[in-house]
């Protein structure tokens, strides 16, 4: 489901009809990935285990985004909580962002609940706000199609922006060559589309072993898919909180750490993503 908003009031968005095509247009070429790290904060701290979002270093994040010529910043999910760290206007949110033009960031009323996904541009009149269709394989044909009719209001330009588990709009079956099934002919409609790049931040690590397979899909042909969550939720977890296919090549071992992004700050973790042409 998507609703647009001005960008004075992205905390008061209510549903209503969906828009047929995105506000504006996405062409990142140098992205900032930002991840929480449950298992790296520290007690004490204003960011404490298991707490919602980024607040109070938001401002901090994007500078950092900024200073290294970032031109999107993409949050993993359960980003922020408006009953914590207050409502977030878009005008505060760059002013320290340097060359970063672009955000996606969750917000909620109040923690884990009623998500909205906000995709901001500086200078923008309307913004747009989305939320998940769906998260799991298992979920109705109905929840899935509702995705797939919303593709036009997803697509920021070259760009398509992806929720969660919504990457499981296409399945796998361990026995068939190739592995993937496509029901609903989506990569079809990301090449009638060009996309080159999406964008799927994520909640929490997705165990289930087809992921990666899913993602490799989703990235052929000549695609860029960015995938980001954060860390530390259960055992078991990948090494990395992020993973970006291209064209059918992992390229996770490209994407670059920042040490020490917010100083002070362990469980605030900032990668790059350079985004082949």
């Amino acid at each position: 489901m998507l609703t647009t908003m001005t960008k004075e009031s992205i905390e008061c968005a209510v549903s209503g009809s969906t828009p047929t095509k995105a506000p504006f247009k996405i062409r990142p070429r140098r992205a900032a990935i930002i991840v929480r790290d449950w298992r790296q904060d520290i007690k004490g701290q204003k960011l404490a285990h298991r707490d919602c979002g980024y607040a109070p270093h938001l401002q901090a994040i994007l500078k950092t985004c900024g200073d290294n010529k970032c031109d999107t910043a993409m949050f993993a999910l359960w980003s922020h909580s408006t009953k914590d760290g207050g409502k977030l206007h878009p005008k505060n949110l760059f002013s320290t962002s340097g060359s970063c033009n672009t955000v996606i960031i969750g917000a909620m009323p109040q923690p884990w609940k009623n998500e909205r996904v906000h995709v901001l541009q500086r200078g923008q009149a309307v913004q747009s706000s989305l939320v998940q269709c769906f998260s799991a394989s298992a979920d109705s044909g109905a929840r899935k199609q509702a995705f797939v009719d919303e593709f036009g209001a997803r697509l920021f330009g070259n760009t398509f922006v992806m929720l969660c588990g919504e990457s499981n709009i296409i399945g796998t079956r361990r026995k068939e060559k190739p592995p993937i099934r496509d029901e609903f002919s989506f990569r079809s409609l990301l090449k009638q589309e060009g996309v080159s790049v999406i964008l799927n931040p994520i909640h929490t690590f997705m165990r289930r072993y087809e992921m990666p397979l899913k993602r490799k899909a989703l990235s052929q042909p000549g695609i860029s898919v960015i995938s980001a969550w954060n860390a530390g939720d259960t055992d078991g977890e990948s090494t990395l909180p992020w993973q970006h296919w291209h064209n059918g090549i992992d390229r996770t071992s490209y994407v670059k750490e920042l040490p020490e992004p917010v100083s002070g700050v362990p469980g605030i973790r900032i990668a790059i993503v350079e985004i082949p042409e």
